[in-house]
């Protein structure tokens, strides 16, 4: 069955949830270098998803924002998600890029929190095995309200997701699919403000064929 919403701040330790490992217990205080080993060559500013190769990862957006009603959390939540769960293993190392991508739409303590924690050495079983086909990822989102989430407030909201990542590589390649179930409390400043994530707890599930 499809699983409930988890305690706060809760993380499903598997390869496609490396970008967000260690949140949960992450300091608040970016690195004092102010830069992480692991972001060169990255930075917000220049967070577009990287260009798919085999039906994967999309083109360049103009911009970071591009296309997206910052008024609508939803519409913030599944940017956010898309943003973390898309890579490209040819030309990336491991999730660290797609973790500094999605921190644009977070608020400042989360985007710290997301920075300061990001993971060294290496990056799993799952990634390697991407990286020989020379997998990019395709991330199905699909707004899934959550009947048990609080009331939307002028300065809070919460939404749910079912999300698909999908690896397609050389020659034709597709991998299993992975499913999760993402939740995401957003803030903003004031009414006029753009929606930011504040939080978000993920679960991985079975998928539509888990149902029971």
């Amino acid at each position: 069955m499809k699983p409930s919403r988890p305690h706060a701040g809760s993380l499903a330790s598997c390869c496609a949830l490396a970008a967000w490992a260690g949140l949960a217990s992450a300091s608040l205080v970016p690195p004092r270098s102010g830069r992480h080993p692991a972001l060169e060559g990255t930075s917000p500013k220049n967070a577009a998803l990287p260009r798919g190769r085999h039906g994967g990862a999309p083109g360049r957006a103009k911009g970071p924002y591009a296309g997206v009603d910052r008024q609508s959390p939803v519409a913030v939540g599944k940017a956010f998600i898309r943003a973390s769960f898309t890579y490209d293993t040819a030309t990336q190392g491991s999730t660290n890029p797609a973790t500094v991508r999605s921190a644009i739409w977070c608020t400042p303590s989360l985007r710290a929190r997301m920075l300061a924690s990001l993971p060294q050495g290496s990056p799993g079983g799952q990634w390697m095995k991407w990286s020989a086909y020379k997998a990019t990822t395709t991330v199905a989102v699909r707004w899934a309200p959550d009947p048990g989430a609080p009331a939307e407030t002028t300065r809070a909201a919460y939404e749910s997701y079912d999300v698909t990542v999908t690896a397609h590589g050389e020659h034709g390649w597709t991998g299993t699919p992975d499913y999760y179930v993402i939740w995401l409390t957003f803030s903003r400043t004031g009414a006029k403000a753009p929606w930011e994530v504040a939080n978000f707890e993920v679960q991985p599930w079975l998928g539509p064929k888990g149902y029971k």
